[in-house]
């Protein structure tokens, strides 16, 4: 149902290695971030068990207390982003075109929307536009009644 990529496979020579991109802290109090994904595990596993179609990403967090690490979440966009990008101006650009930041036209702001993100990424009606919008369904179900409980 969900295709996340959690390692970025590298081959050097006849290795194989497997990286699991983190990100490291220091300074900050990682326990709450640690709960916060232990919830989310006991939540996508009760999804799981009772065979609904929800869909959670926990995370891998390890505190030590005055830092930790952190796993991250490749290939994403933040909404903020998408937010900022009138993605109608692309009409026509495929989506592996390299992103550059257009300059902000703040009276087009109203086209910019997760719906036109979405086409530009994976084309108007294409079956990767409809699996998409299923996953981002399917996720904003899921943390929505995260949220709701907690």
């Amino acid at each position: 149902m969900h295709d996340i990529q959690k390692k970025i496979t590298t081959r050097k020579g006849s290795k194989t290695k497997q990286i699991l991109p983190l990100i490291i802290k220091g300074g900050e109090d990682l326990r709450q971030d640690l709960f916060v994904s232990q919830v989310i595990n006991i939540f996508l596993s009760i999804f799981k068990k009772e065979k609904l179609p929800i869909f959670l990403q926990p995370l891998n967090v390890l505190s030590t207390g005055r830092g930790g690490i952190m796993e991250t979440i490749i290939d994403t966009t933040n909404l903020m982003k998408i937010n900022k990008v009138d993605y109608t101006q692309f009409d026509g650009y495929s989506s592996s075109t390299l992103y550059i930041e257009p300059e902000i036209d703040t009276s087009n702001l109203a086209q910019s929307s997760l719906r036109n993100y979405f086409i530009f990424k994976y084309g108007d009606g294409s079956e990767e536009f409809e699996k998409a919008v299923s996953n981002f369904v399917s996720s904003l179900a899921g943390y929505s009644l995260l949220c709701y409980l907690f």
